[in-house]
C-alpha cells in the first residue's frame, strides 16, 4: 500500500547506518547488516531538549561571545557592544526609510573586512553613532583589529535607534562616543536586560 511503498522509498534513498527523523515521532536507523531499528519518541521530550536554554539563557550562553552596556541615566539613553573572542563573519540585511547605521557595508559579500571585531547598537539616533568610535578606541586599546601593516583598524558595524524624545538633550558634548568606550571596557557575561544599554530610551510606539 501507500504507506509501505513510502517506507520503502525512504530506506532506499538513505544510505546505510545514518539516521533520520519522520513524522515528528519515530527515529530510524539503517545499520549494516542488520535489520531496520524504529525508536518511538516522545515529541514532548525530544522539543525540550531542542528548546532547552543555556545556564545563563543569553546570547553570552554562545561560548567567544561577550557583551557590554552603557547608560547615561539623565539623559535616558545608552549603548550596547557585543565582542567575540574571535572576528566574526556577519551579514547585515537593511530595511526601512530611514536607516542609521556605520560601517555595515563592512559586512556585505566581498568586503575586504567582512570579519567584525565588535558589533555596537546604541540610541542617539544619528549622535549615537560616534559609540562605535569608542568602541574601536577600546578596541585597539587591546590590539584588536585589523592589522593594516603597522595600524591596527578594529571593524565595529553598528546601527542606532532614535530615543531623543526621551530625557535630556541639553549637552555641550554627545555623551556616545565615551559611552561605547565604556560599553566595550565592561564587556562579560554577565549584562542587564530591558531598559539598559541601547533598550535604555527604547519605546515600542507610546509604551515604554
Amino acid at each position: 500500500d501507500t504507506a509501505d511503498a513510502l517506507q520503502r522509498s525512504r530506506h532506499d534513498l538513505l544510505p546505510d547506518g545514518v539516521f533520520d527523523v519522520f513524522s515528528g515521532a519515530e527515529l530510524s536507523c539503517t545499520v549494516p547488516g542488520r535489520q531496520d531499528i524504529h525508536v518511538m519518541q516522545d515529541t514532548h521530550a525530544m522539543a525540550d531538549q531542542m528548546t532547552s536554554t543555556g545556564p545563563l539563557n543569553s546570547i553570552t550562553d554562545v561560548p567567544g561571545i561577550r557583551v557590554g552596556q552603557a547608560e547615561d541615566q539623565d539623559l535616558i539613553t545608552g549603548t550596547t557592544v557585543v565582542i567575540p573572542d574571535q572576528p566574526a563573519l556577519c551579514a547585515v540585511d537593511h530595511r526601512g526609510g530611514a536607516i542609521g547605521s556605520r560601517d555595515t557595508v563592512a559586512m556585505m559579500p566581498g568586503s575586504v573586512g567582512n570579519q567584525a571585531h565588535a558589533i555596537c547598537l546604541s540610541g542617539g539616533s544619528a549622535y549615537g553613532l560616534d559609540a562605535s568610535g569608542g568602541v574601536m578606541h577600546a578596541l585597539r586599546a587591546q590590539g584588536r583589529g585589523f592589522q593594516i601593516a603597522d595600524a591596527v583598524v578594529p571593524i565595529v558595524p553598528s546601527a542606532i535607534i532614535f530615543d531623543l524624545m526621551i530625557g535630556r538633550r541639553d549637552w555641550d558634548h554627545p555623551p556616545y562616543w565615551d559611552l561605547g568606550r565604556k560599553a566595550a571596557e565592561a564587556a562579560g557575561a554577565d549584562f542587564a536586560l530591558g531598559n539598559a544599554g541601547a533598550g535604555m530610551g527604547a519605546t515600542a510606539g507610546p509604551l515604554k
